[in-house]
């Protein structure tokens, strides 16, 4: 559908270009030169060869395209998955205290007159 669009804008390009003439006197030329059939022959000359060339490249892409995303994706998950894993067994590795044990803690050392920030002795205290 492109190329079917596009293709006489390409065609007038040209011929401006070749000529060193504007797009108006590209368009009066294919004008004068006769019929409607014929403009639109001079058009559509080579519409079929870049029809071809254009599904061959948007096939290229589509499945280079398909391809990386499939890897992309494969090692995405592979990356998650690997991320995950390690967080299971980092979490595993270090159990967490419980934080009703350290609450009881800070409020004995508070009674005993010790400081819950400042408990340089490793035991009681909360530490943040």
């Amino acid at each position: 559908m492109q190329v079917a669009c596009l293709f006489p804008l390409d065609t007038i390009k040209v011929r401006c270009q070749a000529g060193g003439v504007s797009a108006r006197t590209v368009v009066k030329q294919l004008l004068a030169s006769g019929s409607l059939g014929s403009v639109l022959r001079q058009l559509y000359a080579g519409v079929f060869g870049a029809s071809l060339a254009s599904v061959a490249v948007g096939s290229v892409y589509f499945f280079t395209f398909c391809a990386a995303k499939r890897t992309a994706a494969k090692l995405v998950v592979d990356c998650h998955h690997d991320s995950v894993m390690a967080a299971v067994h980092y979490d595993d590795a270090a159990p967490a205290a419980p934080v009703v044990a350290a609450a009881a803690s800070s409020t004995t050392s508070s009674s005993k007159g010790g400081s819950s920030n400042s408990d340089d002795s490793g035991e009681g205290g909360l530490h943040i």
